[in-house]
């Protein structure tokens, strides 16, 4: 019975762990993201984290983060790009 509580809690520990490191992992790409398009004068409209559909960076390294964009820029002007984080 111990045992078995032990693997439990184990697993129950494990989860929260990775689910930390991927929360981070989200929010910093999040804020690295808004912080390029305001640097580069650019609000962002929409984004979607890629996983599979890459875009031009479709041999990216695993550290890598890529998102499809949808931004507008100073002139009113709307653009979609993809847009590369590395870890």
């Amino acid at each position: 019975m111990v045992e078995g509580l032990w693997k439990l809690s184990a697993a129950i520990g494990l989860c929260a762990v990775l689910g930390w490191v991927l929360y981070m992992h989200i929010s910093r790409s999040r804020y690295l993201l808004a912080k390029w398009a305001e640097d580069n004068g650019y609000q962002v409209l929409s984004a979607e984290y890629r996983l599979f559909h890459k875009g031009p960076f479709f041999w990216s390294s695993r550290g890598q983060t890529v998102y499809r964009v949808e931004v507008c820029d100073e002139q009113g002007n709307n653009r979609k790009c993809a847009v590369s984080k590395t870890a």
